[in-house]
């Protein structure tokens, strides 16, 4: 029985006849408000000011970590940029499905002026802190406000998506509590850490708490940021650990690093990997004119590196040495001066090198009965090769948005290789036996390792000793 509400067509109704023409104005006046249901155009709206602030929040957490100097905040943190950018991806996958274009998704304005307002702190501390206990709260309270306004059947495929990002939100934020509470970060005055929470605070309440505005609504005015100096995002001087003894150099003796030519070598290698974390969340936090997808990858590749080093710290532990004690570290003071320049040797000649040595360990260490240390360049040798991927694929854009130039990325490493040689016969206290091998080869010699990948492997690696005693 059909219910007296259901609307009847009848025969003679064609709806292939039925007149063109009804202007998207006038569609939008019939719909009203569409008795409370969220149309596509609504979803549309909602998403794009979710992914905007996911991918605002994890540019800004990037830029903050350099001025970190702890080494647990260099090596866990990141892990909250890959989150945040797999939530982005897939609110972002699910945006694509919907009507009304696709392509570059330019933040709301209302999101643009909160991430500018909040940027600058006086500490890394309050920044983080405010993250997790203010700003990252209101988020996971914003999705939930978009969930409740979905519609179980006509918006299932959203529900989906929603349900995993809010489960995995608040386990963050969760975990970020926890970690604050487990590692402080000292430096913080708490005058200014409380002024930085109460602008925080006031941000929040003029962006609705992070639910988007009407369509019509007037953007909000934010309050000005009242750090008179702040200390980032995006340092020039960047803050390492004080308890690390460091030097501008990979240390190449045994008063530096006890297992310096040994096989245990691998092991200080890996841990050495959160030495490149500020240089990359510089390039997350500042690379220009990338797309989205760039940086879903590199925040992967980021914390990936930070997996690494926590294998390294974690088996030298084990073995019985003290990493803060027993080792010297290399780490830079200074911003990265060229972003273009560190992604591309980073990517196309560093990680791609390193597979002869990392995988060639694997055997000995098995030979030795030792496949917790084995595991490490196994492990590794599988995140290299994304990485090394992720180089062929984004190097030739990266370069050719820098230069506004086209090249391949085959080019594009013997440009880098080159320059790196020119950096090694610079730097000679830093580059130990490879400046010496360098040096002694005439132009002729050296122009043939840049277009060798085998021969100017060869020439930077470390040469381990891999007998099985």
């Amino acid at each position: 029985m059909v219910s007296s509400a259901t609307p009847i067509i009848r025969k003679e109704t064609r709806i292939k006849g039925l007149p063109h023409g009804v202007s998207a104005e006038e569609e939008n006046r019939l719909w009203g408000d569409a008795a409370g249901y969220l149309r596509p155009r609504d979803h549309k709206a909602w998403l794009a000011h979710f992914i905007s602030l996911e991918f605002g929040l994890a540019r800004l957490l990037a830029g903050w970590i350099p001025a970190c100097g702890h080494l647990e905040w260099k090596i866990e943190l990141p892990r909250v940029l890959f989150e945040g950018m797999q939530h982005a991806r897939r609110l972002r996958e699910r945006w694509e499905e919907l009507p009304g274009g696709n392509g570059e998704l330019p933040p709301p304005p209302a999101v643009r002026d909160f991430l500018l307002a909040i940027g600058p702190a006086d500490h890394g501390a309050s920044f983080v802190g405010a993250l997790f206990h203010r700003v990252l709260p209101a988020l996971a309270r914003a999705y939930r406000t978009y969930q409740e306004r979905c519609d179980t059947v006509y918006d299932a495929p959203t529900l989906y998506v929603l349900r995993g990002v809010l489960a995995e939100k608040d386990a963050l934020i969760e975990w970020g509590r926890r970690f604050l509470e487990q590692n402080p970060l000292g430096g913080a005055v708490e005058a200014q850490a409380a002024l930085y929470r109460s602008h925080v605070d006031a941000c929040l309440r003029a962006v609705n708490g992070l639910v988007p505005f009407g369509r019509d609504a007037a953007t909000p005015t934010l309050p000005a940021n009242p750090i008179a100096a702040p200390a980032g995002p995006f340092p020039e001087k960047r803050s390492n650990d004080p308890r690390l003894k460091l030097r501008p150099d990979i240390p190449n003796e045994h008063k530096g690093n006890p297992t310096h030519g040994t096989l245990l070598e691998i092991v200080y290698h890996d841990a050495t990997e959160w030495q490149v974390v500020d240089p990359m969340c510089e390039i997350f936090h500042g690379m220009p004119g990338m797309p989205f997808e760039f940086f879903v990858d590199f925040a992967r590749h980021t914390w990936d590196e930070c997996r690494h080093s926590r294998m390294g710290l974690r088996r030298l532990v084990e073995l019985g040495y003290d990493p803060i004690r027993d080792f010297e570290w290399c780490a830079g003071a200074d911003r990265t001066s060229s972003l273009t320049d560190y992604f591309l040797g980073l990517t196309l000649v560093g990680e791609a090198c390193s597979f002869t040595r990392k995988k060639g360990s694997i055997p000995f260490f098995l030979k030795t009965d030792d496949p917790r240390s084995a595991m490490l360049p196994e492990v590794d040798c599988v995140d290299e090769q994304l990485h090394v991927g992720f180089g062929h694929k984004w190097a030739p854009k990266i370069f050719e948005v820098a230069t506004g130039r086209s090249i391949d990325h085959e080019e594009l490493t013997r440009d880098s290789r080159a320059s790196i040689l020119r950096s090694i016969l610079a730097n000679p206290g830093a580059s130990g036996p490879a400046h010496a091998f360098m040096s002694s080869l005439d132009e002729a010699r050296r122009n043939e390792l840049i277009n060798s990948f085998s021969g100017f492997c060869g020439a930077i690696e470390f040469k381990l000793d891999l007998t099985v005693r």
